[in-house]
């Protein structure tokens, strides 16, 4: 009898379309010290490191900030190094269906989805897609050391 598989089992890495690469993204925030830790990891199709991004940024106090943010400087980033066709996975949900979704957001965060729409707009293809933390762990882990190495 066939094992049904779980949820983190169909999350597993799989190599995207030939000239795709997949970005995940991270943000962590300190909200007493008002600083986030942001990472960016680009793969190709053979799951090789094509770059990395990591940063820290003051004076931020909301998550969906941060992660909105941190999604736009992903695309940023893939941009500056010449790539064209992106999947872009982070694993803050909400801010991955608004990226998905084109109407116009009323948020708070709202400019900053408009801006990575706008954003998107300049690649041959863009995706964007969840991942589940267990499945982002080296952006998460690298954006929360970027943090504490400071």
């Amino acid at each position: 009898m066939p094992q049904q598989s779980t949820q983190h089992d169909r999350a597993r890495w799989r190599p995207s379309e030939p000239n795709t690469i997949k970005v995940n993204f991270d943000g962590v925030l300190k909200a007493l010290i008002k600083t986030r830790g942001i990472r960016v990891v680009i793969k190709n199709v053979a799951g090789e490191l094509m770059g990395a991004k990591t940063a820290k940024v003051h004076n931020v106090t909301d998550p969906f900030v941060v992660e909105a943010t941190v999604a736009i400087q992903a695309m940023e980033f893939t941009q500056d190094l010449g790539f064209q066709c992106i999947i872009l996975k982070g694993d803050a949900l909400s801010i991955i269906s608004k990226l998905r979704n084109n109407n116009y957001d009323l948020s708070v965060i709202g400019h900053l989805i408009e801006e990575g729409h706008e954003r998107a707009k300049l690649f041959h293809s863009c995706q964007s897609q969840h991942t589940f933390r267990t499945r982002n762990i080296v952006a998460h882990t690298l954006a929360r050391l970027g943090l504490e190495k400071g």
